[in-house]
């Protein structure tokens, strides 16, 4: 049995992030831009901290459990 596999060469980068715990986050990501899109596009959103405030407020005025 014979396989083919098909590879790209892309970069890659080092992500250093500092939580507002100042707790330190560091990881390699691919480089996306480097690779051909997917047939099926996805989206993964990201929360933003203000948006879960925004909430937290609308659940509060309307006497909403959270």
């Amino acid at each position: 049995m014979t396989h083919e596999f098909r590879h790209t060469k892309i970069d890659l980068m080092t992500v250093f992030d500092l939580k507002m715990d100042l707790t330190r986050k560091a990881r390699i990501c691919a480089r996306g831009d480097q690779t051909d899109s997917p047939l099926s596009i996805t989206y993964a959103s990201v929360v933003t901290r203000e948006r879960i405030r925004l909430g937290f407020l609308l659940a509060a005025l309307n006497g909403l459990k959270v």
